[in-house]
């Protein structure tokens, strides 16, 4: 007989919902499982354990006559799907129970520990055997195994094998250049001239710590000395390295780090 059954704890009111082509031969096989305490869905056995099988009720819920396990997992889902707090610990089709199991984390760490020790056990020739895979078998396998090329034009640089050539040998003239025909509004214009330092620029002859963006910093010197200083540049100026060398320096130093250049040794920089 084809349908939806339910196995019923008498003492706590929850349910266990599945479907069957043959729901007589699927009651009798929980039963067998349960009874040699080998159910798959470890809620179920644990409450049997507890209660005992003579407090369970396996009974038919609704026949059915699809005749088609697709549709019938369908109508078993929607009474999975209403069985709050259930046994039920998977979708009607199958598939994950480890999700919902109460042992997750445990049942996870036997699996890794187990194929752990299978891999500890394996040759060097036969672990690259089972999980090494050679040639195009390997899907980062591209163009016989390589990745770059050298420039055809140059015949110096190596470029990517998708690239035609390297940057020095790009051409850039005319509709190969981006901005061809195109040109810039005079508010672009303004605002290069300014970053560029031109004549009319706004910041030109300012001091830097008068600028509210700029940032300040404290240099303490090996005696003791102390001194603040506006920007980055100052600090590099001084110490003769690049603006990129002192930020990387002072975030090393407010890691606790040593600082990699020696021109900073026994010296500390933070910004205020």
């Amino acid at each position: 007989m084809e349908g939806i059954y339910c196995i019923e704890c008498i003492s706590t009111g929850r349910k266990y919902y599945g479907s069957s082509m043959n729901i007589e031969k699927r009651l009798k096989q929980h039963q067998t499982d349960l009874k040699k305490q080998k159910h798959h869905n470890i809620q179920l056995q644990r409450t049997v354990d507890k209660y005992g099988l003579s407090d369970f009720k396996f009974y038919l819920v609704k026949e059915t006559h699809f005749n088609n396990r697709e549709t019938l997992h369908r109508l078993e889902q929607t009474f999975i799907d209403e069985n709050i707090g259930g046994f039920n610990m998977a979708p009607a089709n199958g598939g994950d129970i480890l999700s919902n199991h109460p042992e997750k984390e445990l049942i996870i760490e036997k699996i890794r520990q187990k194929n752990l020790l299978k891999n500890q056990q394996l040759t060097v020739e036969e672990r690259k055997e089972k999980y090494g895979l050679k040639g195009s078998k390997n899907g980062n396998w591209k163009n016989g195994g390589k990745s770059h090329k050298l420039c055809p034009l140059c015949n110096l640089n190596k470029i990517l094998i998708k690239s035609k050539s390297c940057g020095k040998c790009r051409d850039r003239t005319r509709e190969n250049n981006p901005f061809f025909r195109k040109q810039h509004n005079e508010n672009t214009k303004k605002l290069l001239s300014k970053l560029n330092g031109g004549t009319n620029s706004w910041i030109k002859d300012i001091d830097p710590a008068l600028l509210p963006y700029t940032k300040h910093y404290i240099i303490t010197y090996p005696n003791g000395d102390t001194k603040t200083v506006a920007g980055l540049k100052e600090i590099a100026n001084e110490f003769g390295v690049s603006i990129a060398n002192v930020h990387n320096t002072i975030k090393r130093m407010s890691q606790g780090k040593l600082p990699s250049r020696s021109v900073f040794l026994n010296h500390f920089i933070k910004e205020i």
